[in-house]
């Protein structure tokens, strides 16, 4: 029965390399009820990924939780950021991610206790480089003149959940020591950061509101998200 989760699993990966790009075809140049259903498709892909990934390492206990809670406010967020020409909504969408994002800090600290009891949640290097990212950022729209206005606030809140989310699975990775868990934890964070900055200047940019630029936001988040789910299968 383990085998057949693998098996499960493999097709649910495989078939995103399918999936991902008709939702890119669909949702461009604008979002429709067409892509909407196509990207819930890619968003069910990776919920299945990671319940194999549970099940078959019978990992049932608070990181799997956690990091399942995440991967469901994801999709949450897939659904309701997609919904044509509904500002509120998309705004809960937006919302639903980041409590994502919190829901993975979370699960990356309890792994990182669990790796080093020693450890603390709060320390020098989480606090400066999440605020070290958003300057960075925020320099970097400002040089190339990306106003983001009314929402300035609700995206610096955003940047730091990201940047500290990043924060935590890099501390967390680097106590563990664990390929699987850089493969899966580290470079899971690090793409979905990347996928996360670069909407803000698809949104924001006029400039950056090209094909190739969704793309690589699109495929980034969907490989962070199933990277994320994996790392079941290595951290208990």
């Amino acid at each position: 029965m383990k085998y057949l989760y693998i098996v499960i699993y493999i097709l649910a990966v495989a078939a995103e390399f399918f999936l991902v790009p008709k939702f890119l075809e669909y949702s461009w140049p604008e979002k429709c009820i067409k892509s909407l259903k196509m990207k819930m498709v890619c968003a069910a892909m990776f919920i299945i990924t990671a319940l194999c990934c549970m099940l078959y390492a019978q990992n049932f206990g608070m990181y799997a939780i956690l990091i399942s809670v995440g991967l469901l406010f994801g999709a949450l967020g897939d659904l309701l950021i997609h919904v044509p020409e509904h500002g509120v909504v998309n705004v809960l969408g937006g919302a639903a991610f980041l409590a994502g994002h919190i829901f993975y800090i979370i699960a990356f600290w309890q792994a990182l206790k669990s790796a080093n009891p020693d450890a603390k949640p709060v320390t020098l290097v989480t606090v400066i480089m999440p605020i070290a990212f958003v300057l960075c950022y925020f320099i970097f729209l400002t040089v190339k003149k990306v106003k983001i206005g009314a929402l300035t606030v609700p995206v610096i809140i955003y940047a730091l959940t990201i940047s500290s989310m990043l924060t935590m699975a890099a501390r967390f990775a680097f106590t563990a020591m664990s390929i699987p868990v850089f493969i899966t934890v580290l470079l899971g964070a690090v793409l979905f950061v990347c996928s996360d900055s670069t909407i803000a200047l698809f949104m924001f940019g006029k400039q950056f509101k090209t094909k190739p630029v969704k793309n690589f936001y699109i495929i980034t988040y969907f490989a962070a998200q199933i990277l994320l789910g994996t790392s079941m299968m290595f951290v208990s």
